[in-house]
């Protein structure tokens, strides 16, 4: 495939081509998007800019394997990415332009590699468990912040829990 612009049931893959090209590429949105997912593959070597407008991603999610994903521009406030799947990090950097931006899912936010470098809230709005598992970078000598972790969940009882990995936590 590739070429045509991806619709609420596509999932938008990012990765070198045959003919060695691509692999380099910067996307700006500049329209809101509402996709079924978004991979970028390990091959992938750009930037993705959500700018100012809002990404909407179905069940496939987020999958970072190289590359940057910058979530919103400037002062931008509100959901400028939401996803009902999860977030997937095996690589690549996801980071955002403003502690005012938000990020919402209802699946997991994994880290396994790469850099997680988001300093805005970030919304749990899951209806079973969610976990939330990531590493912070051992060059990093601060330590990092977030503006908020809020747990919206909608599940009953003891399914909806944000199951916590990877770092600590500190109010």
């Amino acid at each position: 495939g590739g070429a045509s612009v991806p619709g609420v049931a596509d999932v938008a893959i990012f990765k070198k081509n045959t003919s060695n090209q691509g692999t380099g590429s910067n996307l700006i949105m500049r329209k809101n998007v509402n996709w079924g997912g978004i991979e970028m593959h390990q091959s992938f070597t750009g930037s993705i800019h959500t700018g100012t407008s809002s990404v909407v991603l179905g069940g496939s999610g987020l999958r970072i394997g190289s590359g940057t994903f910058r979530i919103g521009s400037g002062e931008t406030t509100g959901y400028l990415f939401k996803t009902s799947g999860s977030i997937v990090m095996s690589g690549g950097t996801l980071r955002n332009a403003s502690a005012r931006n938000r990020l919402a899912l209802s699946g997991s936010l994994t880290q396994s590699g790469g850099v997680f470098a988001f300093s805005g809230t970030i919304i749990f709005n899951g209806t079973a468990n969610q976990n939330f598992h990531f590493r912070r970078r051992a060059d990093l000598s601060i330590p990092y912040s977030f503006s908020g972790i809020i747990v919206n969940a909608k599940g009953a009882a003891t399914a909806d829990n944000i199951l916590l990995s990877g770092s600590t936590v500190s109010s």
